[in-house]
């Protein structure tokens, strides 16, 4: 979800103002998906959004932000849809399924968002962007999945482990999904679902005493 600062900045703007933000966020999810995060430059975005560089430089101060209004909008999306499905389990097994299977899901209804949502974080961990827009978008993602395991684990549901470095674990193999659906169109992402929901289920589950 965007910070209290964001939303007052968003509520200064006018309607015409976030609509084309929204355009250019938009194009720029396309560019990157179809030619990767290092050619997808100002003026490519502009070309294939039919306005002029300029424009995008008067709502976007640079490319890093850019970058990170990208990489917050499929997170906020992903949040709102992960949201109403992790509100029907009551236990925190079923919140984990939930939540491993609600991810891969919009990962499967979401390709293209997520092949440049891909794009960006590798090219940000192999050419170190001056800033790191994949960290502080992510973290109310790492943040809602340990607060899962740790009710797991106050309920005597899930065993003693670092609520974070499980949380860790268990998303890196969720954005695995995203590298296999981006070198082939035929993966399986429900057997996928099937395998990290019994993997992480034997991983986190109290053991018998």
């Amino acid at each position: 979800m965007p910070s209290k600062d964001q939303q007052l900045v968003q509520k200064g703007r006018t309607f015409t103002e976030t609509a084309r933000r929204t355009q250019i966020v938009r194009c720029a999810i396309e560019t990157i998906a179809d030619i990767g995060y290092g050619k997808a430059s100002f003026e490519e975005i502009a070309r294939r959004a039919n306005i002029s560089r300029s424009l995008i430089s008067y709502h976007f101060t640079g490319r890093d932000e850019l970058v990170a209004e990208v990489l917050t909008s499929v997170y906020s999306r992903a949040a709102e849809y992960m949201t109403a499905i992790i509100a029907e389990a009551d236990t925190p097994p079923a919140q984990l399924e939930a939540f491993i299977r609600g991810n891969l899901a919009f990962i499967g209804e979401n390709r293209q968002d997520m092949a440049a949502v891909l794009g960006i974080v590798l090219h940000a961990r192999t050419q170190s962007l001056t800033a790191k827009p994949e960290s502080s978008a992510a973290q109310p993602r790492l943040r809602g999945l340990a607060s899962i395991l740790e009710w797991g684990q106050q309920s005597g549901d899930f065993r003693p482990f670092s609520s974070s470095a499980m949380a860790l674990a268990i998303l890196q193999a969720i954005d695995g999904a995203h590298q296999l659906t981006s070198s082939a169109e035929d993966v399986d992402l429900d057997v996928y679902a099937d395998e990290l929901v019994t993997i992480f289920s034997k991983a986190t589950r109290q053991e018998d005493v």
